[in-house]
């Protein structure tokens, strides 16, 4: 479902994100949901590997910018 203009409604697409998402280990939400809104959002791992959790951070697009996705993307994941 479209919720916004920036939703990712087409598979390959899809499959494009999750991989990225998967080698840098955290994965980023440009206005998909809400447009003004964006989220950056990381895997919480059991000590056998196993995904148990998430976690993420949310805020204004005027404030959680394109050129701080990659900072805060990488504190998200290593908290």
């Amino acid at each position: 479902q479209q919720f916004t203009p920036t939703t990712l409604v087409d598979m390959p697409t899809l499959l494009k994100d999750l991989e990225q998402a998967r080698e840098l280990g955290y994965t980023v939400d440009k206005e998909e949901h809400v447009v003004g809104l964006n989220c950056i959002a990381s895997a919480i791992y059991d000590d056998v590997g196993s995904v148990v959790a998430a976690i993420s951070i949310s805020g204004p697009s005027s404030r959680l910018t394109e050129d701080r996705f990659v900072s805060q993307g990488e504190l998200v994941r290593d908290t």
